[in-house]
């Protein structure tokens, strides 16, 4: 089982339209060039999972940075998995490097990745190939130390 979700954060900056979004997802729907990092002096994990409760997880890349390197990709084809791969989507379209595939779950579906040990993470940008980031609204991210245990 899966311990509970945790949503990025919230922040009063976010349009009451997008309440709820995780941050992440926040600054893709507002400027997608622009990756989040996250607010933690020290964030350290080796998996990184990503929730949508209420709809089809739908993304072409996953790009998770070390703090203050945005060149370096840690999850840059690292192992995935994930509830359920449809639509020609598989986990490790995600990890890829390759825009035109993607990782397509089930309605309600999850997607982790492996980055082989823990590492200190300065943020992760999500792109979608479809363009569709509304789906992402409710989106969790969680980070989870080498035992799975939620770190945030």
């Amino acid at each position: 089982t899966r311990g509970p979700a945790r949503s990025v954060g919230r922040s009063s900056r976010v349009s009451s339209r997008w309440h709820g979004t995780s941050l992440v997802v926040s600054a893709l729907l507002l400027l997608l060039v622009v990756p989040v990092q996250f607010a933690h002096a020290q964030l350290i994990g080796r998996y990184v999972r990503l929730i949508l409760d209420t709809s089809y997880l739908h993304f072409s890349e996953m790009i998770v940075w070390k703090p203050g390197d945005l060149d370096t990709n840690l999850a840059l084809q690292k192992p995935a998995t994930s509830s359920a791969e449809g639509w020609g989507g598989t986990s490790a379209g995600l990890v890829d490097n390759d825009v035109s595939t993607y990782c397509h779950t089930n309605n309600g579906g999850w997607v982790m990745v492996d980055l082989g040990e823990e590492k200190e993470i300065g943020g992760i940008f999500l792109n979608s190939n479809l363009g569709q980031y509304d789906r992402a609204i409710g989106l969790y991210v969680e980070i989870l130390d080498a035992s799975q245990n939620v770190v945030l």
